[in-house]
């Protein structure tokens, strides 16, 4: 009976072991130290001009690429909401990404952005968010829609991008990733 518990306590480890590796988004784009995990949110920030966006689209590619041989079928959209989109359709084809595999959403105000953010990871639909609106700059009401935004990211099991100029963690902990683009 005791080498059938074990048993079983080594298998469920091995099986929470592989849970995690297939979490993973792993990419050339990014260092090896680097990975995105589901249901996380991750900061990239970097100053204007620095390649935020274009190391974003690669990594889109790569990931939409090994999706779809993997499952023989396509790859679920992608989101990307902001308050101001400069990021047009007509662009993505340099990274060999169609308009049909990106849905932009403008939202108006911050609040819109991330209302919109919340309803999209509710609907289980998405396998990547990306965010691009500011916060609160008080520190307290920040943590509390990052917390949201957190909470919501792991229902979905959908990788949230927060995509800023600066840092707006600042000692928090509901950002798992921090990603600098220089």
């Amino acid at each position: 009976m005791l080498a059938l518990i074990q048993d079983s306590r080594i298998q469920s480890g091995t099986q929470l072991l592989e849970r995690k590796q297939k979490s993973l988004w792993k990419t050339s784009v990014l260092s090896n130290s680097q990975s995105i995990q589901r249901g996380t949110l991750t900061e990239w920030t970097g100053p204007n001009g620095a390649g935020k966006t274009t190391r974003l689209l690669q990594f889109f590619r790569e990931q939409l690429t090994m999706s779809e041989i993997a499952a023989a079928s396509p790859a679920r959209p992608i989101v990307w909401i902001g308050e101001r989109l400069e990021l047009f359709p007509s662009s993505l084809g340099q990274f060999r990404l169609s308009p049909h595999q990106i849905l932009f959403i403008e939202a108006r105000t911050p609040e819109n952005a991330r209302w919109v953010t919340h309803q999209c990871l509710r609907s289980h639909l998405f396998d990547f968010i990306v965010l691009e609106c500011s916060f609160s700059p008080r520190l307290q009401e920040r943590q509390i829609e990052l917390r949201r935004l957190q909470v919501d990211a792991e229902r979905s099991q959908a990788s949230v991008i927060l995509l800023h100029e600066g840092s707006i963690n600042s000692g928090g902990w509901a950002i798992r990733n921090h990603i600098k683009i220089s």
